[in-house]
């Protein structure tokens, strides 16, 4: 990332932040997104949104959890679940969100003793979704 960032200046990295919703106008045209801190210690726990807004274009690219988790938090998804959220319905897109079954190599990092249980529990998930489709 820090070689191209060298060669390009009209593209910047924000550590350390957690992208929390994309900003659409009023074409709903992605203008920007809105961002926290992913550490808080500053401001003693409270969280304070960064906006940072694009001259040309907004991609988002926060991989296969992430990307439409914050799509539905930014009004882009099954509008009758985000109405129900109290989220303003950008675009009615059903299949954002659904569909996680398709992705077998998705891996979260968790910590707890619950890791064990949770995994018996996803694997025969998906050994039973694997016989349901022979």
């Amino acid at each position: 990332m820090h070689s191209v960032q060298d060669v390009q200046d009209n593209l910047y990295l924000r550590c350390n932040a957690r992208v929390s919703r994309v900003l659409f106008d009023a074409n709903n045209k992605a203008i920007g997104v809105a961002y926290v801190p992913s550490r808080n210690r500053v401001s003693g726990g409270k969280v304070h949104e960064t906006i940072v807004k694009a001259r040309k274009m907004v991609v988002l690219s926060s991989g296969t959890l992430g990307t439409p988790q914050i799509l539905e938090r930014s009004g882009v998804g099954n509008a009758e679940l985000l109405r129900d959220l109290g989220i303003k319905v950008v675009s009615d897109l059903p299949g954002v969100g659904e569909e996680y079954q398709d992705h077998y190599t998705t891996l979260s990092r968790e910590s707890g003793s619950s890791i064990h249980t949770r995994a018996r529990t996803y694997l025969g998930a998906l050994s039973l979704s694997r016989l349901e489709r022979e």
